[in-house]
């Protein structure tokens, strides 16, 4: 089961709760420029413990609160964040098994990449159109990620990452596995 929720003005977090308490058998959230915030979304992420992936971009109110976006679920598997302010750190402790991270458009540094470094099945990472992530960033990522296999940097203007980042992966021991 499937739910894409987009420019949904109206739709709350008690909203959010009664779809979570009827459909546990969700398995996939997307959810664009609606304005339950965090809150909403993890009113569902607690009550459906079989969610594998989390789609969320422009979500208003994502500021206003210390919650971490899928906090209450270990199963999500994949998590796609566009245009959100958040810590990377938080969600590498909270989702290990994280196998897919798209990073979009949103407010990460080269510590935050350092917080996906603690996913340890980490297998897909996309960074596209990020300004603060740096070759120092990609460098631990390749010295942390061993199952690694697809990597996707789009630099976007900010001539950040160059060589010396992608040669840290094409030298890294631990990116063997890197398609």
């Amino acid at each position: 089961m499937w739910l894409k929720l987009r420019g949904c003005h109206e739709i709350m977090e008690v909203g959010m709760a009664a779809v979570g308490e009827n459909y546990k058998a969700l398995k996939k959230l997307s959810c664009a420029s609606c304005v339950f915030g965090i809150k909403g979304i993890n009113a569902i992420v607690s009550r459906c413990q079989g969610l594998e992936e989390l789609s969320v971009k422009r979500l208003r109110g994502a500021h206003d609160v210390e919650e971490v976006v899928g906090s209450g679920t270990t199963s999500v598997t994949s998590v796609y964040l566009k245009e959100i302010d958040d810590t990377l750190e938080k969600i590498g402790n909270l989702h290990a098994a994280l196998v897919d991270v798209h990073l979009e458009k949103i407010q990460v540094s080269d510590v935050g990449l350092v917080g996906l470094c603690k996913c340890l099945s980490l297998d897909t990472l996309h960074i596209v159109k990020i300004a603060e992530c740096s070759n120092v960033g990609l460098n631990l990522v390749a010295e942390n990620r061993r199952m690694l296999r697809k990597l996707h940097v789009d630099g976007w203007r900010t001539n950040r990452i160059g060589d010396v980042g992608l040669i840290f992966f094409a030298t890294a021991l631990t990116c063997r596995n890197l398609l």
